[in-house]
């Protein structure tokens, strides 16, 4: 059986191009691991994060409870609440009318 140059040069190219396809083939399946593995580190943060979130969400309640009993103990006990700088301010403005419009003249 003769063989020609067309069906070796034809039996050559086809052997090259299973190699590279294989080739190809293993380079992806390398890349879908090393991303499946990077989704599942993600993933397993995200649920360390939601965790975490949760029990700050826990903690910040608490303390709220804990703020509402004291401003109750202290009200009980005869004491009134601090006012805030906003509110200071605008007692002062309003006592002093005029301060306002001569302070922005400054």
């Amino acid at each position: 059986m003769n063989v020609t140059d067309d069906e070796i040069d034809s039996r050559r190219i086809k052997k090259q191009a299973n190699e590279a396809h294989g080739v190809v083939v293993d380079s992806l399946n390398a890349h879908v691991f090393i991303l499946e593995k990077n989704i599942k580190e993600k993933d397993e943060k995200i649920v360390e994060l939601q965790t975490r979130i949760e029990d700050h969400e826990k903690e910040i309640s608490k303390l709220q409870r804990q703020n509402e009993y004291l401003k109750n103990e202290l009200e009980e006990a005869g004491y009134k609440p601090v006012p805030s700088m906003d509110e200071c301010m605008n007692a002062f403005y309003q006592a002093n009318p005029g301060f306002e419009s001569e302070l922005k003249k400054m």
